[in-house]
């Protein structure tokens, strides 16, 4: 999943789904590597944070 959405973000998608589906396995997509986004969402329950390249 990408960690910033239109309609919900990473970190509330991720607390989402672990509540639904304990046993599912949650990797983190995103440009956005600085800052709080890669911990907030390994604490809301992701196994794995991947940071992409984005070319311009």
């Amino acid at each position: 999943m990408d960690a910033r959405m239109l309609d919900i973000g990473g970190v509330e998608a991720t607390r989402a789904l672990r509540e639904t589906f304990p046993k599912i396995e949650v990797v983190a997509i995103s440009s956005v590597v600085s800052g709080l986004i890669p911990s907030q969402i390994l604490l809301a329950g992701a196994d794995a944070f991947i940071s992409k390249t984005v070319e311009a």
